[in-house]
């Protein structure tokens, strides 16, 4: 069992709301302050200090505790990453595809399509056909 003594957050962003929440959450509940930590600080951590990396790709090398890989945090960051990686562990997923043309496809066969023009955040095109002429990244079937 981790001694919850010395808990740190290690957010991708200092301002992430969802951070703070988590922050908040954990203070209250292990009845003493949880601090936010900078990614690239965390390599200076002594062992006894458990970090729950937030997102960041950037944690590395540290004796601490970590809870979260930056590696695994690294693929669960990209959808196209996410679900290659969901897809090759048999775990289900919705069906999603890169090409184009098997949005539109899909979509006439009556499903909803949902765009993404980024992988790495959440913006999201449209449902459908005429909001497409931007979206490069991936069409993902939406029930």
């Amino acid at each position: 069992m981790l001694s919850t003594s010395r808990v740190a957050i290690a957010p991708y962003k200092r301002g992430s709301k969802s951070a703070r929440l988590l922050r908040d959450a954990l203070t209250q509940e292990l009845g003493r302050r949880v601090l936010f930590i900078a990614p690239e600080r965390v390599a200076l951590c002594k062992p006894s200090r458990i970090v729950i990396n937030w997102g960041s790709s950037m944690v590395y090398g540290s004796r601490a505790t970590v809870i979260n890989n930056s590696v695994c945090v690294g693929v669960a960051a990209n959808k196209l990453s996410t679900l290659n990686s969901f897809a090759f562990r048999n775990i289900p997923h919705p069906d999603y595809t890169t090409d184009k043309q098997q949005a539109v496809d899909w979509l006439t066969q009556g499903h909803k399509v949902v765009c993404y023009r980024s992988l790495r955040a959440r913006h999201c095109c449209s449902q459908t056909t005429g909001g497409y002429s931007r979206c490069t990244a991936i069409y993902q079937i939406h029930n």
